[in-house]
Formats: C-alpha cells, sequence, structure tokens
C-alpha cells in the first residue's frame, strides 16, 4: 500500500462541519507508513496489510456517505482485494458499470483539499461471450469450446477434467471419438479490472485482475465475504 495514499486517508479523517467519514486507526497507519518507509517489500505481508486497512479505514463509514466517499473506498478495495467491510464498495460499484449506458467502475475521488486523487491507473473492460477469458472453470478442471458448425453442431463452453476416446462402428467401420469426462458448466464472466496505485514508484501495488458477471455477482479471485 502506498504511503501517499495512506497518508490521504488519515487526512480525510475527518471532512466539512467535522463529520468524520473514515475510522483509521492512527496508531496502526503509522506502523504501516513506517514499514513502507523503511523498505518493507513482502507482498503476501503487504496484502494483509492492505486488507486490514480497508477494514479499519471504512467499518464505520455512514450509510449516506456522499458519492465521492464511496468512489474512494472502491480504489482502496478494489487495490485491498475486497474484504468483509467492503461489501457496500463491490455493490456501487456493480451499479454504476449496469446502468445502460455503463458508468466506469468509479468516479472522482474526492479529497478535503478540493483536489482528486490521481495516483492509479485501472485496466479494465466488458468480456465478450465468444472470448475463453469469459469462462472460468473450477479448480482441477480445462475448459473447452466446441464451436458452432454447418452439420448443426450448436456453440458449447464446458468445463472438464480428463478425456478419452471411444471406438464406435457405422455402416461397417469403426471410428473414433473423443469423450469429456466430468464435464460442469462454467462460470461466466463479463467484466474484468485490474488496479495499481502509485504506479510508477517504489510503493505501486497491483491488484489481482478480478472477473466479474455483473449480473450474477460471481468474482473471481473470490471476494473477504
Amino acid at each position: 500500500m502506498s504511503v501517499r495514499l495512506l497518508e490521504y486517508l488519515a487526512e480525510r479523517t475527518t471532512k466539512k462541519n467535522g463529520t468524520v467519514r473514515l475510522n483509521l486507526s492512527k496508531s496502526c497507519l503509522d506502523v504501516l507508513i513506517a514499514e513502507r518507509r523503511a523498505g518493507y517489500r513482502a507482498r503476501v505481508a503487504s496484502r494483509k496489510a492492505l486488507k486490514a486497512l480497508a477494514l479499519w479505514s471504512f467499518a464505520s463509514l455512514p450509510t449516506n456517505a456522499s458519492a465521492y466517499d464511496m468512489d474512494c473506498k472502491v480504489i482502496l478495495c478494489l487495490a485491498g482485494g475486497f474484504p468483509a467491510a467492503c461489501s457496500d464498495a463491490y455493490a456501487y460499484m456493480i451499479s454504476r458499470l449496469t446502468r445502460t449506458p455503463p458508468l466506469p467502475p468509479f468516479g472522482y475521488c474526492e479529497m478535503s483539499s478540493g483536489g482528486v486523487y490521481t495516483a492509479f491507473d485501472v485496466s479494465a473492460r466488458f468480456i465478450g461471450s465468444h472470448e475463453s477469458s469469459g469462462y472460468i472453470c473450477p479448480e482441477g478442471s480445462n475448459l473447452e469450446h466446441i464451436p458452432a458448425d454447418e452439420d448443426g453442431t450448436q456453440e458449447e463452453w464446458f468445463c472438464y477434467t480428463h478425456v478419452g476416446t471411444e471406438r464406435y462402428r457405422e455402416d461397417g467401420d469403426w471410428y473414433e471419438k473423443t469423450v469429456y469426462y466430468g464435464k460442469t458448466t462454467p462460470n461466466r464472466v463479463n467484466y474484468q479490472i485490474r488496479i495499481t496505485v502509485e504506479p510508477g514508484t517504489a510503493q505501486a501495488y497491483s491488484s489481482p485482475t478480478y472477473r466479474i458477471n455483473l449480473g450474477t455477482g460471481f468474482v473471481d479471485p473470490p471476494t473477504g465475504w
């Protein structure tokens, strides 16, 4: 997690009229900043810290939070792996993407100084039904695509655990056909997104590439709730 974003969140612990929007633990924040400035780079620990920060930051965010609070929250939750305290940010992001026409996954993240937080890169796109990345199989299974053909074969995407061959006889001749075992239906996804905070710096941190079904809410890798 970046020093800049951590300090920005600390600076946003109070807002206009003294309303508390974020509830960061200052001591925990100091520890995280000190670790980063000392060159702490362990990726696993960094991810745990990022998830913990998201929990600390937004556990008490009011239900009537302004839109820009939610936009900032989506940025942090994306980077932190959508831990338990981020279910509302995830729902907010999905609601933007499923509008007609769709909106970007989040809007402006406004700081109390009046500026906009822009130290991030987002790679996001919709996934077509013809793309293999639009289908996710369970662990241990493989994805197969059978295209439609002129003989009436219907296009099919499915998962399978192993493959074999079977012999059959037709009109006096023997033939072989491919047989797929352990067939299941893949999870369909139609959107993917990845965020990098503080790109181009020593503090840069990139999230996984999340693949989402905007209709069902399915997401891979799984969220924290």
